[in-house]
């Protein structure tokens, strides 16, 4: 039988860089839980209000979980990650941040909605519902985090 082994959140950095010493080192075909931070980098909470929101730090936001290294890939490998299941907490969020995006300049006030969500059956991807403060509530399906792999020369990217 396979391994099982953990990765928490608070082993996260905020770039893509293959320079960055991995966190755990697995076989091919072990399992790897990953514990992972919203976008704002745990900045944010279901307590959390608009003056949040302008004073986030940008140097922590989008922050990754890891680097995880499969021992045996060499680069030029596919390398097949199965997500076995997805926890999501019982909250979200959902921000305009001044500056930030495609419309920042239409709109140029922060803004915050905190909402509520509600699981479905275990499934792969169970989160069922999004439910915010004002009532307005939204079926979810195929909710999916980004993963990636480590290129084969010296990379930095900011995510």
């Amino acid at each position: 039988m396979a391994s099982l082994h953990e990765v928490r959140s608070d082993r996260t950095h905020t770039v893509w860089d293959n320079s960055i010493a991995p966190v755990l080192e697995i076989d091919p075909g072990e399992t790897v839980e990953l514990e992972v931070t919203d976008a704002s980098g745990g900045q944010l909470d279901r307590g959390s209000s608009v003056a949040d929101v302008a004073a986030l730090d940008f140097s922590r936001v989008n922050p990754v979980t890891g680097p995880v290294f499969v021992k045996g890939a060499a680069p030029g490998d596919v390398l097949e990650v199965e997500i076995l299941s997805l926890r999501p907490r019982d909250w979200g969020w959902t921000a305009i941040i001044p500056g930030f995006g495609l419309l920042a300049d239409e709109f140029p006030e922060p803004g915050l909605r905190i909402s509520t969500t509600t699981s479905g059956p275990p499934s792969k991807y169970s989160l069922q519902s999004i439910r915010n403060r004002s009532g307005v509530s939204n079926t979810i399906s195929g909710i999916r985090k980004l993963s990636g792999h480590a290129p084969g020369s010296a990379t930095f990217i900011r995510v």
